[in-house]
């Protein structure tokens, strides 16, 4: 795992994630069945995967709304009360593109734009 990956557990752990039954890891190459799933690995990235065996209705993560980036359609960003200067009928796309862009001088956001 990289640093940035560190860095951003370390920042989800710190904002309450529950993780305990999963990692961050890069996700394995793609099986080569007829070329099915035949995907450039580098643009298949991190995944999360379980640690432990998962029991029907097991809480498998949490994350709480402090450590996400936006409410329900990202109606305003990074949990604060911000409205968002594009227009009504934006995109879930567009407002999340804001949103990031507007975290990008924000040092307690810097992990999770980093990872």
């Amino acid at each position: 795992m990289g640093k940035a990956s560190e860095d951003f557990i370390a920042w989800c752990e710190s904002r309450g994630c529950h993780l305990a039954a999963v990692e961050l890891r890069d996700a394995p190459p793609p099986l080569a069945i007829s070329g099915v799933g035949a995907a450039d690995v580098k643009a298949r990235g991190r995944g999360v995967f379980a640690k432990v065996l998962i029991a029907k209705g097991q809480r498998v993560l949490a994350v709480p709304h402090s450590a996400c980036v936006g409410t329900v359609g990202l109606r305003c960003g990074a949990g604060g009360t911000e409205t968002s200067p594009l227009p009504h009928g934006a995109t879930t796309a567009e407002r999340l593109a804001w949103t990031l862009l507007s975290l990008r001088g924000n040092r307690a956001w810097a992990p999770y734009l980093a990872a």
